[in-house]
């Protein structure tokens, strides 16, 4: 992607802006900014960065502007992040018999968690999942997400303050019903806004 200097002087503009402050800058705001004179030549730099797939924005909207897709792989680029790490699949084990060779080795592509801000990892405390194998001393890959389904497990926060490892269930009458994987814990149950999902499991790492 060639750019002019004027050109990355907007790119840089628009995306530190985004940076900063969570929302994309008025047409008015980035002529300030960059000392021009004119919105108009704004508009310009915008419709030509736009057909360079360094930018996007919604029609009819204000504050539409978003990073393009050409814009984000060549930031990725120039600042060397690693490729998504892989690892070969030699085989495949069956309990006391040979080892099933896979013949050329496969990779198989694990999360890359540099790239994916979403993603974090916690260990595990305790044995309230014990009866899903989920052990203490486990790491949990947890994705942030608001919204989750029926049955999966989940970080929970209730009251704001208490942070525990649940499996999610949304009862008709506004309730959350949270299950653990151990008999001997009741389930609890409790009004939907004193429950706020901080992710769900989606996968486990166990060191031996």
């Amino acid at each position: 992607m060639v750019l002019t200097k004027q050109q990355k002087k907007v790119m840089n503009y628009i995306a530190g802006f985004l940076r900063d402050r969570d929302y994309s800058p008025s047409f008015q705001e980035i002529a300030s900014g960059l000392g021009l004179r004119s919105v108009a030549t704004v508009h310009k730099h915008i419709g030509t960065l736009e057909r360079k797939g360094c930018l996007r924005r919604g029609r009819h909207r204000s504050r539409s502007l978003e990073l393009g897709h050409k814009y984000l792989q060549d930031a990725r680029k120039f600042r060397k992040e690693p490729a998504m790490l892989e690892l070969p699949l030699l085989g495949r084990i069956k309990l006391g018999k040979p080892i099933e060779r896979v013949d050329p080795p496969v990779l198989i592509p694990l999360i890359d968690l540099k790239r994916n801000g979403g993603i974090s990892l916690f260990q595990v405390q305790g044995d309230t999942f014990n009866q899903d194998n989920i052990l203490e001393g486990d790491y949990l890959l947890i994705e942030s997400s608001l919204m989750v389904e029926d049955g999966e497990i989940v970080v929970a926060i209730i009251d704001g303050t208490e942070s525990t490892l649940k499996r999610y269930f949304k009862q008709p009458d506004d309730c959350i019903r949270l299950l653990s994987a151990n008999a001997s814990i009741e389930p609890m149950t409790l009004p939907a806004d004193r429950v706020a999902i901080q992710g769900r499991v989606i996968g486990m790492l166990r060191l031996y």
